[in-house]
């Protein structure tokens, strides 16, 4: 299945590195309007790891003095899995069944072994 894991409710990727960030604490920078209405023009997230690549050269698409440490609120916090071609959500990890070979566990369902099983047919085409 293609399920991948989540810790925010509304998952967001980061503007560095491009994938979904699943730690509760992540680098943010907002640009708002400078009219009555105050509108965000710019959200960047960052997480933990390409923040600390990035703080020695000061790589970052925005002044790094900007940049400011937040933690998730917990109530935006929610653990799940996501299948990424439906868009279905579970609380639990999803996996698909797998049917076992018969002929491998031939010993269990009928109390000869594999060998003796082997040695029956050996026997059987002798006879023939």
């Amino acid at each position: 299945m293609d399920c991948q894991y989540f810790t925010w409710k509304r998952p967001t990727k980061c503007d560095e590195c491009g994938e979904f960030i699943n730690d509760y604490e992540y680098y943010y920078y907002e640009k708002k309007s400078v009219d009555k209405t105050q509108r965000v023009l710019v959200q960047y997230y960052c997480c933990i790891n390409c923040y600390m690549e990035r703080l020695p050269t000061e790589s970052f698409k925005y002044p790094v003095n900007k940049i400011h440490k937040r933690e998730l609120q917990p109530k935006d916090r929610l653990q799940f899995y996501q299948n990424m071609k439906t868009g279905h959500r579970y609380l639990s990890m999803q996996f698909a069944r797998v049917p076992l070979n018969p002929d491998s566990y031939f010993h269990l369902s009928n109390g000869k072994d594999k060998a003796d099983k082997i040695s029956e047919q050996e026997e059987m085409l002798r006879a023939a």
